[in-house]
């Protein structure tokens, strides 16, 4: 699988959602900017877990703008693409 360093923005707040007892993932929708005639923005969920999704819910806040290091995963059957998110990177 090819990871990607993309520009995003929160487009909603994070939300914590439990997998296991033990462990917690991060929920949220992001921005990507399209160059294409027509919408100036695609919308997409991502997920996190981890250290970054733990970063992730305590210090952005929707609008925010950060680069990701992402997986983009799709779900052919109900043609639904996501981002799974390995590293964040803030934007100062």
């Amino acid at each position: 699988m090819q990871s990607n360093l993309i520009t995003v923005q929160l487009a909603s707040w994070p939300k914590i959602v439990c997998l296991t007892k033990h462990q917690n993932s991060i929920s949220f929708f992001v921005k990507l900017p399209n160059r294409k005639q027509g919408k100036p923005y695609y919308y997409m969920k991502a997920l996190a877990t981890g250290q970054t999704g733990k970063d992730i819910y305590d210090l952005y806040r929707k609008g925010d703008y950060i680069i990701v290091e992402v997986y983009m995963t799709s779900i052919q059957s109900k043609s639904i693409s996501e981002l799974l998110v390995i590293r964040e990177y803030p934007i100062f």
